[in-house]
């Protein structure tokens, strides 16, 4: 039996969800049979980046479990939170897109373009003309200062990344909401995948941004185990760059996606090598391991 608090999660949609969904509605055609699976996902983040930091140690790394998917749930997650994560906190992403927009409010086609490179301008036209219209004055920005940068992984947005800077006439909007290094003017980092070049970039940064907020997508490897990046962030390494490096990091929200069949048991044991492995915690002592039961999850859809 579902819980009211439940249902009532699965429906409170704020104004500056409702905006994002526009925009995702073009660039994804499941926007709207996952309305309910995102506006859930939006308020599991909302809660972690509002919740208020007791002390400069206090991390939190919960793992947010969906079992039950759809095969395309996870790939508009994914592009729902990178647009939430650059177009709501910070400014810089969105005020860019806006002033791009509006000096040059029609379609740019250099010459000689073939109909690839056609169809990926006009892609980039309508992301701009569409945050515009959708992020109005009146859409409020989520509580960040300048010099705080969020990190971001997702194997599948981080290929479309570099196959949009490096292919002509392919467009994915990833290119303009993330940058790949603190330089960058963007607020959301998107990462590789390799663990040693993130610490690195921690490394190198010494602190001029922190960084708070980090979200991770799981995905297997082809030998079938989560990718190293994923599993050796753990509690003690975060613990360690914000002491030795004043990165400043907060949360660490992990997310993985199941299509498999709801089995209560094999669940049962999962949570427990999962959080033991990465969380480093014994399972009993966590309360940061969220997910949903068979009738939740037929609910979502």
């Amino acid at each position: 039996m579902l819980h009211d608090n439940f249902i009532k999660t699965a429906k409170q949609e704020s104004h500056e969800f409702k905006a994002l969904l526009n925009i995702l509605s073009s660039l994804n055609l499941h926007t709207k049979e996952g309305r309910k699976l995102l506006c859930v996902l939006n308020n599991i983040i909302d809660y972690y980046i509002n919740r208020e930091v007791e002390y400069s140690d206090d991390v939190k790394m919960p793992i947010v479990y969906f079992p039950l998917c759809e095969d395309w749930a996870q790939m508009l997650c994914e592009e729902f939170v990178a647009l939430k994560m650059s177009l709501l906190w910070g400014k810089s992403t969105r005020t860019n897109i806006l002033s791009s927009y509006k000096s040059k409010p029609f379609i740019y086609l250099p010459e000689k373009v073939n109909k690839k490179e056609r169809e990926a301008c006009s892609k980039h036209f309508r992301f701009k003309r569409d945050v515009a219209k959708y992020l109005t004055d009146d859409i409020l920005d989520m509580p960040s200062n300048a010099n705080e940068k969020c990190f971001f992984y997702s194997r599948t947005l981080s290929d479309e990344y570099n196959l949009s800077l490096k292919t002509k006439g392919h467009y994915h909007f990833i290119q303009d909401v993330v940058g790949d290094s603190f330089s960058t003017e963007k607020s959301l980092i998107i990462l590789n995948g390799d663990e040693d070049e993130v610490y690195k970039k921690i490394e190198q940064n010494d602190g001029r941004f922190k960084i708070p907020h980090i979200f991770l997508f799981l995905q297997k490897n082809i030998d079938g185990r989560n990718i190293q990046l994923c599993m050796k962030m753990q509690r003690s390494t975060i613990k360690e760059y914000n002491e030795d490096y004043d990165a400043g990091i907060h949360n660490v929200i992990a997310f993985l996606f199941s299509q498999k069949p709801y089995r209560l048991q094999r669940i049962y044991e999962n949570k427990h090598s999962l959080v033991e492995r990465w969380q480093r915690e014994k399972f009993a002592e966590t309360r940061d391991f969220i997910s949903f039961t068979k009738a939740e999850m037929d609910y979502l859809w």
